[in-house]
């Protein structure tokens, strides 16, 4: 296994833990679509939740998510519609960031929630 697997592996699992401990409910990770990927579909309180996890290496725990630009968002909404065309239960849907910050303390998670284009 090579250090960049390893490293995505370790976040992958702190975001889940991360997520179960505010609640979320895991539906699917990494659904692609029409070129575009989700990276972690999750439920809580009866709503549906369209994650992009963000990662840095940077203390700077606001990075995560200044990284994540308005295209990205865009084709997180796009293959967000794809799937709610095959998932039509849904009635509140939510984008949300979950960064995930790497440094000499470990890995830290924050959530963004009802991100807005």
């Amino acid at each position: 296994m090579t250090w960049n697997t390893y490293i995505g592996k370790l976040e992958e699992s702190q975001a889940l833990n991360y997520l179960q401990t505010k609640g979320y409910t895991l539906i699917r990770r990494s659904w692609k679509c029409c070129g575009s990927e989700i990276d972690i579909i999750a439920s809580k309180d009866d709503q549906l939740h369209f994650i992009e996890v963000s990662t840095c290496s940077n203390d700077d725990p606001s990075f995560p998510i200044q990284a994540v630009k308005r295209r990205k968002l865009q084709a997180l909404v796009h293959a967000s519609k794809q799937y709610l065309l095959r998932h039509a239960l849904w009635q509140k849907v939510i984008f949300t960031v979950l960064s995930v910050t790497l440094n000499r303390d470990g890995v830290h998670c924050s959530l963004t929630e009802d991100i807005r284009l």
